[in-house]
């Protein structure tokens, strides 16, 4: 009989338990379904967005063809057309960086300054990663020096931080850019500089900075500049 009685003791306990907590406890469960479906919809949208997106790069590449290369009107536009799609849709993924990055060289190649930067612009403001931002801040700030904003390009290259893998480069364009201001010793230090850095990092574009450094002492009569350290030494 207390076994009998036990026994609906403890039904009665859990009815009263289900009656306090079931509905939350299927809530719960549906939260938690509805979740997982979520998150499997979210990475299958991503991932065709993805897919998508690679489609229309490669198309772009195709468009453009050769570096360098002036495109005829019908395939500029069609880079265009296919750029903004990735904008568009696709505005999160690298892919769309990169489209950016490859219109800006379009329109440099058309003598479109303007347009290069504003590609740029759009580059700089919705890169897909910290990398990407870096590499369109320093090709902005090279089609600033072309358009003549030096003041601007200089700005953006000073903000550069010191452990950039673009260090190299962007001292280089510093130093290009103050020879043209006609500021030689800074020129000089700025082509040192990079070549300190590439001596310890990449030895492979040394010599070029070599020349541009050695090529101001040349053109140098007055001695105004002040003797070069050898590559590597402070």
């Amino acid at each position: 009989m207390s076994s009998h009685l036990s026994e609906e003791e403890q039904i009665e306990s859990l009815r009263k338990w289900w009656q306090e907590n079931g509905r939350a406890l299927i809530i719960g469960v549906v939260v938690a379904v509805v979740l997982v479906l979520g998150w499997d919809a979210w990475k299958q949208q991503k991932a065709r967005m993805q897919a998508e997106a690679s489609v229309t790069y490669q198309n772009l590449l195709d468009t453009i063809g050769t570096p360098g290369t002036a495109l005829d009107d019908v395939a500029f536009t069609t880079a265009k057309h296919l750029t903004e799609r990735l904008q568009a849709d696709a505005s999160s993924t690298a892919y769309a960086t990169y489209a950016a990055l490859l219109m800006a060289r379009v329109h440099v190649d058309r003598d479109d300054l303007a347009a290069a930067e504003l590609a740029l612009q759009w580059a700089v403001a919705n890169a897909a990663d910290k990398t990407l931002e870096d590499l369109a801040k320093l090709r902005m700030a090279q089609v600033q020096f072309a358009l003549g904003q030096a003041d601007e390009a200089l700005a953006a290259l000073q903000a550069f931080p010191a452990d950039s893998y673009l260090t190299a480069l962007v001292l280089q364009l510093k130093g290009d850019i103050l020879v043209s201001r006609g500021d030689r010793a800074a020129a000089l230090e700025a082509y040192q500089a990079a070549l300190d850095w590439l001596s310890a990092n990449d030895k492979n574009t040394v010599r070029l900075l070599e020349v541009k450094r050695d090529a101001l002492r040349v053109a140098d009569p007055a001695n105004t500049v002040p003797a070069a350290q050898p590559a590597g030494k402070s």
